[in-house]
């Protein structure tokens, strides 16, 4: 592990651990309705398999840098596994704040923690937005590492002081989680932003070298990847743009997102199909170019 990396993550341990000192109590609380109950219980079912899922590409993703075929490779694919393993700890963060909202019916329920008042549901979806820029973090080196090939310390310095100042705006109860607020906070926007700027500087670092690649290669198999990754990466971008959007709602949850999570479903799938490329979506691949080749 680099020290970059190490830091991503010892950043986001340390925002994590400050999250059990912040009061997020609800003003006003978001009372479950029963109409939502069956959605919510079926988007919870399906972010936890999608977290197992993750866990199995990071796995993968890990098998592939062990192989060590060669340097770049083999930082790629680290890099690309603890994008993975982080995204699927947001994930269960914030299945497992949805089990507490259907559990309690209410945002305002609590637990007592060794004097603390822990108000569940608000804090696991602070600390799933927390992992979830840590993920952007890893996306970078990731992108980074593909299209530069070296690693550059300033930028990344760079990189790490959005990423804290992140951090600091999505820790805030001013973003007023778990909340049906009649007005839209500062905080919450500003937060959303900057969570999209995390992830919109490597998506279009990969997003334009996949076009270069797709415009200027020759062969097929390149071609598609290149098409995949892409349009993967664009979708993601989609994603971030609706739960920017999501902010200006005064909802801790609203039906919309549901549409924007299996946007972010599919464009993950895609990144990592792009850029692992297993062997038998290869031969399915070269199958379908043959029968084009032929009609």
């Amino acid at each position: 592990m680099s020290i970059f990396e190490g830091l991503f993550l010892i950043i986001t341990l340390f925002f994590t651990f400050l999250t059990f000192l912040i009061n997020y109590r609800p003003e006003t609380p978001y009372i479950l309705a029963p109409s939502i109950e069956f959605y919510l219980t079926l988007l919870t079912i399906t972010i936890l398999l999608v977290a197992i899922l993750y866990i199995f590409l990071a796995y993968n993703s890990l098998k592939l840098a062990e192989l060590k075929l060669n340097a770049l490779i083999t930082k790629s694919s680290h890099r690309l596994a603890l994008f993975y393993f982080t995204l699927s700890v947001s994930l269960l963060f914030l299945s497992l704040a949805f089990l507490v909202l259907l559990y309690a019916k209410s945002s305002s329920f609590y637990v007592v923690f060794r004097g603390f008042k822990l108000y569940l549901y608000p804090q696991l979806i602070a600390i799933a937005s927390l992992w979830i820029s840590c993920s952007a973090a890893f996306y970078f080196l990731f992108a980074y590492t593909v299209v530069f090939r070296k690693d550059n310390h300033t930028i990344f310095i760079l990189y790490m002081l959005i990423l804290c100042f992140t951090d600091y705006l999505v820790i805030s109860p001013l973003n007023y989680y778990g909340n049906e607020i009649e007005t839209i906070t500062l905080v919450k926007i500003l937060s959303r932003i900057f969570m999209l700027l995390l992830f919109i500087i490597p998506i279009m670092m990969i997003s334009f070298r996949s076009y270069r690649n797709w415009r200027s290669t020759k062969n097929e198999i390149m071609k598609v990847r290149s098409l995949i990754n892409m349009i993967s990466n664009l979708l993601l971008a989609l994603f971030f743009l609706l739960y920017l959007i999501d902010a200006f709602t005064t909802k801790p949850f609203s039906l919309y997102m549901a549409f924007a999570y299996t946007i972010a479903f599919l464009s993950l799938i895609g990144i990592y199909i792009a850029t692992v490329f297993p062997k038998n979506i290869e031969n399915m691949v070269m199958i379908i170019l043959r029968r084009k080749r032929f009609n």
